[in-house]
Order: C-alpha cells, then structure tokens, then sequence
C-alpha cells in the first residue's frame, strides 16, 4: 500500500472509534422537476476496529411502526483502499475520494461508460453537521432524481425537508 493511500484511508477514517459515531439525519430524493418523491429518517454509523483497518458502515432506517430497516458493510482497508479510491461493498462500480481532513468527501463512478448509469455525491461536514446532495443519472444520460442528506451528530435535524426544491439554477446536465 503506498503512502498516498495510507493518507487517503486517514483522512476518510482516523477520527473514528471502536464506539463510532452516528450521524441522524433526513434522507431526501427530488425529482428532476425538483418536488419530493420520498423523506424519511436515517441513522449512518461508521465504527473502526481498535486498529484502524476495518470500518463498519451501518445504515438504519426507522419505521413509524417502530420497525427499523438495517444495512450493514464491512469495509477493509486491505482490499477496499484502492490507488483509485476507496471501493465500498455496496457499489463496487464507485469510489470514494477525501477531500480534505475528517468528513469531506465524494462519491464518483470510476469510469463513465455509454448506456450506463451514472451519479455523484458530495459529502461536506462543518462541526456536528453533515449535508450531502447526490445527482443521479439514468443509461441516456438524463437526471433522474437528486438526493439531499442533512445529518446532525447524535441526533436528529429540528427542521423539516422543504417539499420543493425553490433554489436550485443552472443547467445541471454533465456532458462527456
């Protein structure tokens, strides 16, 4: 492993605990005519062993029946901190790039291939918070929904999802 990729694992991952941390938040997907199609509540915990070589990224995902829905990923600092990024299990076609120390970061397809889908995530952190917007795009090429995240640390954002996106400009198709 070279040293570029010990600092690129760092920067994703040494703030981490054996305890984790957990982000609350509201999950958020638009419309490319920017009105809500789904909003719900979720959970992201991330936790590393004592020695900082396996992380576990847990999602919940709780229910109004008081049910929760569970995912869960181990991810190794052996075979998913790659020299293009780091590889997570959910979606091994994407990586993970650091963007600065602790928390900021983005996730990319790793090759843009013709007649397949396509997004990208931003992740940035300030303090205790958390925002993420994801654009996603279908095999023609055109946007086929936007995900917004709004996490807090240990518990859940006071504010309520806009039902409609009001301040989004600009034209927001890529071109290759």
């Amino acid at each position: 492993m070279t040293h570029l990729q010990e600092q690129h694992w760092e920067k994703l991952f040494g703030f981490l605990t054996i305890e984790g941390q957990s982000m609350y938040g509201i999950w958020t997907v638009y419309s490319p005519e920017k009105e809500v199609i789904k909003s719900s509540q979720g959970i992201r915990n991330l936790r590393s062993n004592a020695d900082k070589t396996v992380v576990t990224h847990t999602n919940q995902f709780p229910s109004p029946d008081g049910s929760t829905l569970e995912k869960q990923w181990q991810m190794e600092k052996e075979t998913c901190n790659q020299p293009d990024g780091l590889l997570h299990p959910a979606d091994p076609s994407k990586r993970a790039l650091a963007l600065v120390d602790y928390g900021s970061s983005t996730w990319v397809s790793r090759k843009l291939e013709s007649g397949r889908s396509f997004s990208v995530e931003l992740f940035l952190k300030h303090k205790d918070w958390n925002t993420s917007i994801g654009s996603i795009y279908t095999e023609n090429g055109d946007l086929d929904k936007i995900l917004h995240l709004r996490e807090h640390l240990n518990s859940f954002p006071n504010s309520k999802t806009s039902e409609e996106i009001t301040s989004l400009s600009g034209s927001w198709i890529g071109t290759k």
